[in-house]
């Protein structure tokens, strides 16, 4: 069982600009960072110990970086190509070092910038490639803090701005959050919004709905403008 503990400086944790899922996440990344602020963990790896979706990861890793409270590039292998990115933490213009607990640090071996520790063998890595190829293959489904891309919401405000927009990402979450089976998971959820979006257009677009009643009524305060018109031309002709 791994000793020690992890944590993020106080400023961090009250600072209510970082989302929940950014500060989860930065602290799985404390948790494996070496003492120069360094750690290479797979995006599924930090998913996991984050409780979220790949997805959700990949925009807390964005909001992160944006503030420039880490970095990150791309590893390659030289036959296996890209492995997991090496992030470096910078908890504040390069004071990171000096606020990582030290004894929060896992005993990882030394390592090469370019290289993770080798795979047991190569059916292993095979095996764990096919799985990450069919997962993709398969799409995901809609992580709980999904909302469409900044490109998905100009084209939503530029193509359809009758469209309450607000409303429709409430239906559209709630949807498809409590759909479940293969039809659940996108590979694009992007395109699955614009395609919402075009199919409510038409509920904004078509007649608005009228009851039974509604229609009864209608109905009734025409009949009664007929007969009130045949009475008054009848008074006319027999005068």
């Amino acid at each position: 069982m791994e000793q020690g503990f992890s944590q993020i400086p106080n400023r961090l944790a009250r600072d209510s600009s970082l989302d929940p899922y950014a500060k989860t996440v930065l602290l799985v990344l404390i948790s494996y960072a070496d003492e120069r602020g360094e750690c290479w963990p797979s995006l599924d790896t930090i998913a996991k110990g984050a409780g979220c979706s790949v997805a959700s990861v990949k925009r807390a890793l964005t909001r992160l970086r944006r503030r420039d409270l880490l970095t990150w590039k791309n590893r390659t292998r030289s036959k296996e190509g890209r492995t997991s990115n090496l992030y470096r933490l910078t908890l504040s213009q390069g004071k990171a070092h000096t606020e990582l607990n030290p004894s929060s640090h896992r005993a990882e071996p030394q390592l090469t910038q370019s290289y993770e520790q080798e795979p047991v063998n190569n059916n292993q890595l095979t095996r764990e490639r096919r799985a990450r190829e069919m997962a993709t293959s398969k799409g995901e489904y809609l992580p709980e803090d999904w909302e469409p891309s900044d490109k998905a919401k100009q084209w939503t405000t530029e193509n359809y701005p009758h469209v309450n927009a607000g409303l429709e990402l409430e239906k559209f979450v709630d949807y498809w959050q409590a759909a479940s089976g293969q039809n659940a998971r996108k590979r694009d959820w992007d395109a699955t919004w614009r395609n919402w979006i075009r199919r409510a257009e038409k509920e904004y677009t078509r007649p608005a709905y009228k009851s039974q009643a509604q229609m009864l009524q209608e109905m009734k305060q025409t009949a009664h403008a007929r007969a009130q018109g045949s009475a008054l031309r009848l008074i006319a002709g027999g005068e």
